[in-house]
């Protein structure tokens, strides 16, 4: 396993972990599953990702398998998140 930097060619990559691990850990039994969805459509995609990987204030980790898979992720932010 390694740990980098995320870069915005990861964008893809990262969305996609992040749909699936907030459906992991959100999703039903604690919530249900069309909440998540819809935070989800709200929250994580390609542009918004795109915006916060060139936020300084934002750094994300990839975690990535033997083989060179993404398998998670961390986002570490520096100072309280826009007002919006």
């Amino acid at each position: 396993m390694t740990i980098r930097l995320a870069t915005t060619a990861d964008v893809s990559a990262l969305t996609e972990l992040a749909a699936t691990t907030m459906r992991e850990a959100f999703g039903p039994p604690h919530n249900p599953a069309e909440l998540v969805e819809d935070y989800i459509q709200s929250a994580i995609s390609v542009p918004i990702l795109e915006t916060e990987l060139a936020d300084r204030r934002s750094t994300f980790f990839i975690l990535e398998s033997a083989d060179g898979q993404p398998v998670g992720y961390a986002k570490l932010r520096r100072y309280a998140p826009r007002a919006e």
